[in-house]
């Protein structure tokens, strides 16, 4: 995905602060936010400016009222973005409910060496 979008345009997402740090070490040029993407809707849009959401929240671990929370955030960050992409990966090969689908778009790819295998979902907005 670095080689497709200016890499100042990317923000990752982590709730897990060594995985940040791996991310951060393997991917300097790009902007990663520690916590729930919930919580960094002021970190994450720059109202008017396009950006690159790259989500791995694991919605379907998650709590209907958790999920709902996640799904509300990416509506504001969406509606607040001149540009948004989101890139979501899941770990089944569906989106869990008509939010989920509209925010987190089509299937783009599945990885299959990852334990369990992941898939990769993306969408794109404009205001």
């Amino acid at each position: 995905m670095i080689k497709l979008i200016d890499p100042a345009a990317i923000t990752l997402v982590e709730a897990d602060p060594k995985c940040c740090q791996q991310l951060r070490r393997r991917f300097p040029q790009v902007t990663v936010l520690e916590g729930l993407v919930e919580n960094l809707l002021d970190e994450l849009v720059v109202p008017g400016e396009p950006l690159v959401l790259v989500s791995s929240v694991p919605l379907f671990s998650l709590t209907e009222e958790q999920r709902g929370a996640i799904l509300s955030a990416y509506e504001r960050i969406i509606s607040s973005a001149r540009q948004c992409r989101v890139v979501q990966f899941t770990y089944v090969p569906w989106l869990p409910g008509a939010q989920a689908r509209r925010f987190c778009g089509r299937e783009v790819g599945s990885v299959w060496r990852n334990l369990p295998p992941a898939w990769v979902w993306s969408s794109t907005h404009t205001s």
